[in-house]
């Protein structure tokens, strides 16, 4: 059947609401996107996605309109089945399930797919029938004894990969892989920020707790590397273009990837960042970029961390290495940038003092004052500065009511 006897056809199919039948519909759209890979992987073999100047067969699927994940998939499964005619084939036979292939090339690393394919038609074989639970464990079995092969005395630097894309709704997918050692260090440093979390947080189920540490932890880096130095933290990480600031909120959006940002989230980078004006003429061209001046100068900044030392949400003891400046009257609504307007908070409590409902107040004792949307109060002073041994200080008073 020639392409357009089959689109026409296609065209006229009404799909069956049966259990049977969709089954049996996803058995030949499996069979269907082997013959699709095939393809994909002849037309990247002859790099025909260079006509319509794409730099590669992953960004030729993109502008096709597949995703990020769905297009790297695509153009890596076209590459390695090329090398791989008996699992091709079997997919495209309906013998091998898209699932059981995807299972078969997550073990397969490109250096090691001439040794697969050596091993492929007694595999292919044996995996008929499986299911992906099974045809994944096997394989998993297959790679350890690949890996056990390695020249010893040629020791492989450890594989870890890690993958950051968009998703369509504006939030962003990471996953990755990586080696016994690099998993345990990512595990440590997670579960280190998770302890140091706020009571409130472990309200949170596991993975929000995980993410939330995920970010911590990377901002925490971007606070304290020494690649690029301001002369205090390394603020700002992220270039926000602020089209408007009104008594409503204020609007704007992520430079770099044009996304939006929610106005708390705005409200809350304005407290302790650096600005820069920005002239553009009626259509769009940058006229002029104005010098950085930064929020919360350095000299302040110290003030703060030797008043506060840590957040000063009640019960959050997070350093003022996790902590940034806040604005108690908010910079967007012209509190002035000094000692009396300003307190630590970590990232988190930061951002809830900037939703609806949240109120703070800092007298001039110190004394910080959060009342929260259901009413209730949470009053926490600074800590009392260290006593010089054989003196004495009144204790600070650190209360939640």
């Amino acid at each position: 059947m020639q392409f357009q006897e089959w689109a026409d056809l296609f065209e006229s199919v009404e799909m069956p609401v049966d259990d049977g039948l969709l089954t049996r519909a996803l058995e030949l759209r499996s069979r269907f996107d082997a013959q699709l890979v095939a393809a994909f992987g002849t037309f990247d073999g002859l790099q025909m996605w260079d006509a319509d100047g794409s730099a590669s067969m992953t960004a030729w699927l993109r502008t096709r309109g597949l995703v990020v994940q769905d297009a790297a998939w695509f153009a890596s499964a076209a590459k390695r089945l090329r090398s791989l005619p008996v699992t091709r084939d079997a997919w495209a036979a309906g013998r091998l399930s898209e699932g059981q292939v995807k299972a078969i090339l997550a073990n397969v690393h490109n250096r090691r797919v001439d040794l697969f394919a050596e091993h492929e038609a007694d595999l292919v074989t044996a995996f008929a029938g499986l299911s992906v639970a099974d045809t994944q464990a096997a394989m998993n079995a297959w790679k350890q004894m690949a890996e056990s092969l390695d020249d010893p005395d040629l020791p492989e630097m450890p594989k870890r990969e890690a993958y950051m894309s968009k998703t369509l709704d504006g939030r962003w997918d990471q996953h990755g892989s990586y080696d016994a050692e690099g998993g345990a260090v990512i595990d440590a440093a997670l579960r280190l920020a998770m302890d140091m979390a706020s009571e409130e947080e472990w309200l949170l189920c596991v993975p929000e707790q995980r993410g939330n540490a995920l970010v911590d932890v990377c901002r925490h880096f971007l606070d304290n590397q020494q690649r690029t130095s301001t002369g205090r933290r390394n603020r700002p990480h992220l270039h926000v273009s602020i089209a408007s600031i009104t008594h409503d909120g204020v609007e704007g959006s992520l430079a770099e990837h044009q996304l939006p940002f929610d106005s708390p989230t705005l409200e809350r980078l304005l407290c302790d960042c650096t600005l820069h004006r920005v002239v553009r003429g009626q259509k769009g061209a940058l006229l002029d970029y104005g010098t950085g001046s930064q929020t919360i100068p350095a000299n302040l900044w110290r003030a703060i961390v030797d008043r506060d030392v840590h957040c000063r949400f009640a019960g959050c003891d997070r350093p003022a290495t996790w902590c940034e400046g806040h604005h108690v009257q908010w910079f967007s609504r012209r509190g002035p940038t000094r000692l009396a307007n300003l307190v630590m908070m970590c990232s988190r409590h930061h951002h809830k003092l900037h939703l609806k409902g949240w109120d703070a107040k800092l007298k001039p004792d110190g004394e910080l004052v959060i009342t929260m949307p259901n009413g209730r109060t949470l009053s926490t002073y600074p800590p009392a500065p260290a006593s010089a041994p054989g003196s004495e200080s009144p204790p600070r008073k650190r209360v939640a009511a």
